[in-house]
């Protein structure tokens, strides 16, 4: 089976690509450096850096924005206008997602975001339907395995 390989490129997001850049290697952190990565870890609710934990962030940090990157936020449709869902369902579905992607392998993201007609240009199109995280990740789940086609 052909595994799929993030790397630091895949950010999309310079400025996210070079603050998560920082965390590959072994060289010694500014103190500059360490404020930057802390602070976008915690965007993302993960902890600050730590010797024991670089490698470990580096990866979830790397996994996590490769993915986030590609996401279009659901719409609501109605027959007056199109407008945007509340920030409750975004929130909803943002959290959906995020224990997703901390769930998922890597190559599982991949796949996720290569499925099909929803993810064209890789872009990952999320309805916000679901009321529960098991609703959620099992459509993830099943769009994984039709290859988008549900």
């Amino acid at each position: 089976m052909d595994t799929a390989t993030i790397q630091l490129e895949d950010i999309a997001d310079l400025d996210i690509r070079q603050t998560v850049g920082l965390l590959d290697g072994e060289s010694q952190l500014s103190e500059s450096d360490r404020q930057d990565v802390t602070a976008l870890a915690l965007t993302r609710d993960l902890p600050g850096v730590t010797v024991d934990n670089r490698k470990w962030l580096f990866y979830r940090m790397l996994q996590m924005a490769t993915a986030l990157d590609h996401i279009e936020w659901p719409l609501e449709l109605s027959s007056d206008d199109e407008g945007e869902y509340s920030m409750t369902v975004k929130s909803q579905v943002a959290e959906c997602l995020r224990q997703f992607i901390e769930n998922a392998s890597p190559t599982r993201l991949r796949q996720l975001l290569t499925s099909g007609p929803s993810t064209c240009f890789l872009t990952l199109r999320l309805p916000g339907h679901h009321e529960s995280y098991v609703d959620c990740a099992a459509q993830l789940e099943q769009c994984i395995a039709t290859n988008g086609l549900i």
